[in-house]
C-alpha cells in the first residue's frame, strides 16, 4: 500500500506570480531516485518548480520558459509547503539580479516553516 496518496496532487500544485515572473510547483512523477516508486517505503513524491518569464509577449499571455526548473525535497503532497516554497522562489527572483545559485541552493529546503529563515 502506498505511503503517499498521489492521486490528489493537482497540477499545478501552487502558483506564485508578479508582473514579471510566474513560479509553478508541479509534480511530474519524480521521487528520491528518479521516478517515484510508491511501493518503496524510502521513496516520496517530490515537487518540481518551474519559472516562467512573463515579459516576452503580454498580448498573447505567452510565458517564455526561463532556465530555472528544479526538482526539490518538498513533498508534492504537502500543498502548504509547496505554497511556501513558490512564494520563497518568487521572492528570490524579485530580489536578485542573478538568482541561479540561490535557486539551486533552495532545492535542498523541504518547505517546512521551521527552516524558512535558514533558506532566506
Amino acid at each position: 500500500m502506498p505511503i503517499y496518496d498521489t492521486s490528489k496532487i493537482t497540477d499545478p500544485i501552487s502558483v506564485a506570480e508578479d508582473e514579471h515572473w510566474k513560479v509553478e510547483a508541479t509534480w511530474i512523477g519524480e521521487g528520491m531516485s528518479e521516478d517515484y516508486q510508491e511501493t518503496d517505503p524510502d521513496d516520496m513524491p517530490l515537487m518540481r518548480f518551474d519559472v516562467f518569464d512573463k515579459t516576452v509577449d503580454k498580448e498573447t499571455d505567452y510565458y517564455r520558459y526561463a532556465p530555472y526548473s528544479y526538482c526539490t525535497f518538498v513533498l508534492a503532497t504537502d500543498t502548504e509547503a509547496c505554497k511556501r516554497f513558490v512564494d520563497r522562489v518568487l521572492d528570490i527572483l524579485q530580489n536578485n539580479h542573478d538568482p541561479k545559485s540561490e535557486l539551486e541552493l533552495i532545492t535542498w529546503w523541504d518547505g517546512n516553516e521551521s527552516e524558512a529563515q535558514r533558506a532566506k
